[in-house]
Formats: C-alpha cells, sequence, structure tokens
C-alpha cells in the first residue's frame, strides 16, 4: 500500500477549547467540500445530490454543536 500524503494525526485533547477547535474545523472542511461540489453541482446531478445531503448534514452539526454549547 502507498504510504498517505495525509499529516499524522493530532494528539487527542478533550479539553472544551480543544473540542470547540475541532469542531470549528470540522465545519470548516465541510464548507471547504460543499464549495467544491457546488461548482461541480453545475454539471453533475450526482454532485448537486451530495451537495444538498452535505448542506443539511452540515446545518445539522451546527445546530446539535450549538445546543451543546447552551449547557
Amino acid at each position: 500500500m502507498p504510504e498517505s500524503k495525509l499529516p499524522p494525526p493530532a494528539e487527542a485533547t478533550t479539553g472544551p477549547s480543544s473540542r470547540a477547535a475541532n469542531a470549528d474545523a470540522v465545519l470548516a472542511g465541510i464548507d471547504g467540500v460543499l464549495e467544491l461540489l457546488e461548482r461541480q453541482s453545475e454539471t453533475s446531478e450526482h454532485s448537486y445530490n451530495a451537495y444538498c445531503l452535505l448542506g443539511l448534514v452540515r446545518g445539522k452539526l451546527a445546530e446539535v454543536l450549538r445546543e451543546g454549547g447552551q449547557r
């Protein structure tokens, strides 16, 4: 199997500020994928379907994170 070009995983930390930073990083990553899918959706129905689905998932994730932060 070829070597991965991905950086090694970060050390797992569980503090509140680190969880918030991780959640922000996940949302930013999703936003990047959504941007790419939006461009591709102009020529591909499959990309449009993925764009719609991921947009819903992103919205739900953001909602859950907001609710979790209010406790």
